[in-house]
């Protein structure tokens, strides 16, 4: 009697399409993979991938979770100042940044997709939970009301992105710190009403 091979468990294969998933992004971010690709690097067929994301953008952020590190801690941002919620908000991600390179090279891509926006996820480290902060300090005096909340949002993303962004200018810890403090006056300068 021939004793079939069973199946590798769901959760092996899930891993093996998010391993495959994540080196294709990473090599070609969202625009440049498409699931055929990322099919046969996971020695799969393309219909299992649909069977376990529901689409291309699913498969994204579902990457960007294998790669964000579940054991870091949730944002704890400060609404008592404006520089205390600045600080706070460009602290916690250029911790993120720091402790995990491969997260930052692939969020790279984002602002490069054609669909932004829907790469852009609900996860708790996702830039999005700062929008009604933002809004709740511009209501309460704390934060100038006359910046769009997410005028001052895609400022922060991209000037805290920066130094992991370019390979031109590599800081040492040193210019990290600078950096950070230029980017909180900054902050504080330009979008505090205090």
């Amino acid at each position: 009697m021939t004793v079939r091979p069973q199946r590798p468990s769901a959760e092996k294969t899930r891993n093996k399409i998010l391993q495959a998933a994540k080196t294709i992004f990473l090599d070609k971010g969202f625009d440049g993979a498409n699931i055929k690709e990322i099919a046969q690097a996971a020695n799969v067929n393309t219909n299992l991938i649909f069977h376990h994301f529901q689409n291309k953008e699913t498969l994204w952020n579902k990457v960007k979770d294998f790669l964000f590190d579940d054991s870091y801690p949730a944002p704890a941002y400060k609404k008592t100042s404006a520089i205390a919620f600045f600080k706070s908000v460009i602290d916690y991600r250029f911790d993120v940044y720091s402790s995990n390179p491969e997260f930052a090279n692939f969020i790279k891509w984002e602002p490069l997709s054609k669909g932004e926006n829907e790469l852009i996820g609900t996860q708790l480290y996702s830039p999005i939970h700062w929008l009604p902060i933002i809004k709740e300090l511009q209501q309460s005096g704390i934060i100038i009301k006359s910046v769009d909340a997410k005028q001052i949002m895609l400022f922060i993303i991209f000037s805290s992105y920066a130094p992991f962004f370019q390979n031109f200018h590599v800081m040492d810890e040193k210019q990290i710190k600078k950096y950070k403090k230029m980017l909180l006056n900054m902050c504080c300068s330009e979008f505090s009403s205090l």
